[in-house]
């Protein structure tokens, strides 16, 4: 599942985000003409939890958080461009840390913040501030085209399906025929 568009819904939706960027958040990239301030988050990498009879059926996606404002005063009430990028960075982490529960049809177990720069672009002239958040996703809901009968049944079983043995066994004995 693509922790991506949690990301988005619950940046989007948060009042101070949308009080400073507007809609300004973007996966991977963004314009370099953008307005600042402006957000953009970043897939990292994608750790699984293995099995042995299976599908992973978690995902543990880190992501980073890029925040850009400007060096000239960005506030609506001329505030210093910093104290706009700190307060940025604390909307963003109050709104992603322990966050829990199904979000644009991701299911989130958790979020966590595992670490945060302080940069600044020179050639840009703009505060760039960077936090790095692991995710949890559970995925329940698994393609299962290709699957091996037993793999089928294992995904059955752990989304909390009833289960045929026998039918599954037939189908089993037929494939080996």
């Amino acid at each position: 599942m693509d922790a991506g568009r949690a990301i988005f819904e619950l940046l989007t939706t948060n009042t101070t985000v949308r009080h400073y960027c507007s809609t300004r958040v973007f996966p991977n990239v963004a314009a370099k003409e953008l307005a600042l301030p402006h957000i953009v988050y970043t897939l990292l990498y994608n750790a699984d939890s293995a099995t042995k009879d299976g599908p992973s059926q978690l995902d543990m996606p880190v992501y980073q958080i890029s925040i850009f404002t400007s060096a000239a005063p960005t506030g609506p009430n001329g505030e210093a461009p910093n104290d706009v990028a700190k307060l940025l960075r604390e909307a963003v982490r109050y709104t992603l840390e322990r966050v829990s529960g199904t979000i644009a049809g991701v299911q989130v177990q958790s979020a966590s913040h595992i670490d945060q720069r302080d940069l600044f672009d020179e050639d840009a002239k703009a505060f760039h501030l960077s936090d790095d958040y692991q995710f949890r996703i559970i995925r329940s809901n698994l393609n299962v085209q290709g699957f091996s009968p037993y793999q089928y049944t294992t995904a059955a079983r752990l989304a909390g399906a009833t289960v045929d043995e026998k039918a599954i066994e037939s189908v089993i004995n037929k494939l080996k025929q």
